[in-house]
């Protein structure tokens, strides 16, 4: 009973997250942009950004915002050493636990998907 309301309560903050996230985007506001990562760097230069930033922080709440903000911007491969780094700092972070696991699940769901692709052609 206590597990499943953890999960309502995760999917009801993820669903937020979610919508607060569209929202920005249709506001003209990247949510991404706004924690400093200009729209001009490429895939590498942001991974070894967030890499950096990952290893230099010990708040698993402020990771936990960061994740947060790369899953409502399905960065999902860019989300999972984040949320895996907050759950490491505190492993009682029920949320960064939960959005880890959802970018675990839907970056691997993406990754058989363009495998499927692939073996189609």
């Amino acid at each position: 009973m206590q597990r499943n309301k953890h999960r309502l309560v995760f999917w009801l903050i993820l669903g937020v997250v979610l919508l607060f996230g569209l929202a920005m985007i249709k506001a003209g506001a990247s949510v991404v942009y706004r924690l400093g990562i200009r729209h001009s760097l490429t895939d590498v230069e942001v991974y070894e950004l967030h890499q950096s930033r990952v290893a230099q922080t010990t708040d698993p709440e402020k990771l936990g915002r960061i994740g947060a903000a790369l899953l409502s911007r399905q960065q999902y491969r860019y989300a999972i050493p984040v949320l895996a780094r907050a759950s490491e700092l505190d492993p009682n972070y029920r949320d960064a636990a939960y959005g880890w696991a959802y970018a675990l699940v839907q970056h691997s769901q993406g990754q058989l998907s363009l495998g499927d692709r692939a073996a189609i052609r």
